[in-house]
């Protein structure tokens, strides 16, 4: 599915969404300013999937979670998600709603994630983010080169935070950079895994290597 500038998948409702073995492609993290595909949840709702799905060239999330009343069981799994502004978004505008649970991440690989002129506020460069999601398991997933040229404000190469009761192993996290190539200075942190806010999770068995910021914070 070609997106152009524009979001190649949107869908608006309750849940119920499976999406597998699809590429969608984006004009350029700089030339578009969409997502690849955004799923908002405007109703209780649930049984989402996104499975071997490759998302490329969009300047805004590859992928979009969102949702305004509870969403119930989210899985992203064998997807391949590069050269994007940020990689996978997950949780709601206001974390403190925590509407969706049991969100599984596994398996996916996630590739400079990046964009040079991100706008005011908004946070290009992250790899994985996850906010204001309650219980969920974050496993097997490679992250690389995130913040690649970005000089929007912070970012992180996986960021699980305003969460609780999350099970984090055996990720690989590297390459997330703090300065943009030439010196200029990015705008985000540089860290491998960034955990503000989580409450009553497990971090375990993961490689985070060659960050620009910390480790773990």
């Amino acid at each position: 599915i070609d997106g152009g500038r524009l979001t190649a998948i949107s869908s608006l409702g309750a849940g119920g969404w499976h999406f597998r073995n699809l590429i969608l492609r984006g004009s350029g993290a700089e030339a578009n300013n969409a997502h690849g595909m955004s799923l908002v949840g405007d109703q209780p709702g649930g049984n989402v999937l996104v499975d071997n799905v490759e998302i490329s060239g969009f300047g805004q999330r590859g992928i979009h979670i969102d949702a305004d009343s509870l969403l119930d069981g989210v899985t992203i799994i064998n997807c391949h998600l590069h050269d994007n502004a940020i990689g996978l978004w997950v949780g709601p505008t206001d974390r403190r709603q925590r509407s969706i649970h049991n969100l599984a991440v596994l398996d996916n690989r996630v590739e400079r994630s990046g964009k040079r002129f991100s706008g005011e506020n908004f946070p290009g460069g992250y790899g994985i983010r996850i906010g204001g999601v309650a219980g969920g398991r974050v496993a097997g997933n490679i992250v690389r080169d995130s913040g690649i040229d970005t000089r929007s404000p912070g970012h992180a190469g996986l960021s699980v935070n305003c969460s609780s009761e999350f099970l984090i192993e055996r990720n690989i996290v590297s390459g997330t950079r703090v300065v943009a190539p030439g010196g200029a200075e990015a705008g985000g942190d540089g860290q491998g895994l960034s955990c503000n806010g989580l409450a009553d999770s497990v971090l375990r068995y993961n490689y985070i290597h060659d960050n620009g910021g910390a480790g773990i914070e």
